[in-house]
């Protein structure tokens, strides 16, 4: 791969900064979807809290209503009675209570939850409308135009048609069948059906919250990996040819002109090492000539040693001219030595 060493290094921190991003970006979407699962699995807490909360308003409801029925038929006068006022209260209570259905309450079931309590409130009505025409009492329940409930002495409560012709008796174990369903039945039913999406969801934040932790264990081994592997990579491809071109560079300034690469790239440590090459090269051609020269320089100082010498023999005895010649030979035999010690250098 003939890759610029900035290319080369821009690509190994790109690697290790992806590997980053990707495993950031892994644990975010985790954690936001443990998140996620966490509101389902609070609202769904919510939404059971509030059914139960439904379900004991109702049996209190049921259960004044009980009273109610039980001391109309006893004979007693309910008229400004108290256990009116109960009952109205009970009542009122489980209207707003189902007035603040959860908004994530599914809507077919908030409708089965309207309609069963609608049911329920009704036969409950007519039941104790019908307890207190046996009992003789003057005090019925009535409807306001707000829905509310109140005690007066007359009803404008229609009996249903599927309670129609119901003795006290009938309707008494209607009420007790239609508490039981609704209680038991639709109450329970979505109860059940929110605490089990709760623990659905739990076991899904805690799945996330997991796959979360062991990805981030995961990038932290591979951005290791990744970042040694890059290490090695740049090592062995800038730092290693560096370190070979500073031994050439001291072996050749050794005088080891032998010294060489075995191969070299195109990059920039490629023409640094190849300018390591051409310098030495250089050297060696510079180093060649000063050979020669030096080999040219002895020879001719040894030559003209030997004239000198020559000269002298034939002039032996002829005074100065003798003590020049021999000046002669001492001066090539100096140059011929220095030209030897140059050569050896």
């Amino acid at each position: 791969m003939n890759l610029s060493v900035r290319r080369r290094i821009g690509l190994a921190m790109g690697i290790v900064v992806l590997v980053n991003v990707a495993a950031g970006a892994a644990s975010w979407y985790l954690d936001t979807r443990a998140l996620h699962e966490q509101d389902r699995a609070d609202a769904a807490v919510r939404r059971a809290t509030w059914l139960s909360t439904v379900s004991n308003d109702v049996t209190a409801f049921v259960s004044e209503a009980t009273d109610l029925a039980f001391g109309v038929t006893g004979g007693r006068s309910e008229e400004g009675s108290a256990e009116y006022g109960d009952l109205v209260g009970t009542d009122a209570s489980v209207r707003r209570l189902m007035a603040q259905a959860p908004v994530d309450l599914p809507a077919a079931d908030a409708a089965a939850l309207a309609a069963k309590w609608e049911d329920l409130r009704v036969a409950v009505f007519v039941w104790i409308n019908a307890e207190a025409e046996t009992g003789h009492s003057n005090t019925r329940l009535m409807l306001t135009d707000t829905g509310t409930l109140r005690a007066s002495v007359q009803s404008n409560i229609s009996t249903p048609s599927a309670l129609i012709g119901m003795d006290t008796g009938s309707l008494r174990r209607e009420v007790r069948r239609q508490t039981e369903a609704f209680r038991l039945g639709v109450l329970r039913t979505q109860v059940d059906g929110a605490l089990a999406e709760a623990d659905t969801a739990r076991r899904r934040e805690d799945e996330s919250r997991r796959w979360a932790s062991t990805i981030t264990l995961l990038a932290i081994a591979a951005s290791l990996v990744v970042a040694v592997g890059a290490a090695v990579w740049l090592y062995r491809t800038i730092a290693a040819p560096l370190s070979k071109a500073k031994k050439v560079a001291e072996a050749v300034s050794s005088g080891d002109y032998a010294a060489s690469f075995d191969r070299h790239g195109t990059d920039e440590v490629g023409a640094l090492i190849h300018a390591v090459e051409e310098m030495r090269d250089s050297v060696v051609r510079r180093i060649e000539v000063m050979r020669e020269m030096a080999g040219a320089v002895i020879v001719t100082a040894e030559a003209a040693a030997e004239a000198a010498r020559t000269a002298r023999e034939r002039a032996y005895g002829q005074g100065d001219t003798g003590q020049a010649l021999d000046a002669v030979v001492s001066r090539a035999e100096t140059l011929s030595d220095l030209a030897t010690q140059m050569l050896d250098a």
